[in-house]
């Protein structure tokens, strides 16, 4: 396949730069296509590769509902187990990570709740209680159950490193779901299950 004629504005740039010699473009037409008028009418499926386009993501606005218990932070979820670079992943897991550490260390007293009067309860009050951590991933578009739940891996580390625990601790139950949502981000909830010793506390 031709190389495309670049258009006739930057043909003559580059022959007023001495990129190419004078005379060069003469032959071009004001109304040449441009690089990226040709470029837009390849088949997307050939064998030449497309640089992709960095897709621009509206996020959520990171907030917290102390009466429900409610955790909105603004980060974008991907398929893991479908990503093919390493460094991608790596990055990753920084970002979604840190943005869960900014967005509840702001509340850290709330968690106290969940540390205190949960997973690390004293023993003269019946030991610990169980906690349901409910972990929701908010966009445009859904994914099949098995990604979605997935996708939230290093956001249930986080979570886990915010109460203080491991997130293999049987204290924790974990409970993911996904919502259509026009923005990007994750819906964190806490609740503090009843007590089994204590019924009525």
């Amino acid at each position: 396949m031709a190389n495309p004629l670049p258009d006739y504005e930057t043909a003559m740039e580059w022959e007023r730069k001495g990129i190419v010699p004078p005379g060069t473009n003469a032959h071009l037409p004001a109304t040449s296509p441009s690089f990226k008028d040709v470029d837009a009418d390849l088949p997307t499926n050939g064998k030449r590769s497309r640089i992709p386009k960095k897709i621009k993501r509206d996020f959520v606005k990171a907030s917290f509902d102390i009466v429900s218990m409610t955790w909105m932070v603004p980060v974008n979820l991907f398929a893991i187990g479908n990503a093919r670079d390493t460094r991608k992943l790596i990055g990753s897991k920084g970002k979604q990570k840190e943005a869960v550490f900014l967005v509840m260390g702001r509340c850290h007293q709330a968690l106290s709740l969940f540390a205190d009067d949960g997973i690390h309860r004293s023993e003269a009050f019946g030991g610990p209680r169980q906690i349901k951590a409910i972990l929701t991933r908010l966009s445009p578009r859904e994914m099949d159950d098995d990604n979605s739940d997935y996708s939230m891996k290093y956001v249930r580390d986080a979570v886990a490193d915010m109460l203080g625990t491991k997130d293999n601790n049987k204290m924790l139950k974990w409970e993911y779901g996904q919502e259509k949502h026009p923005l990007y981000g994750v819906k964190i909830q806490l609740r503090l299950l009843p007590d089994q010793a204590d019924p009525g506390r």
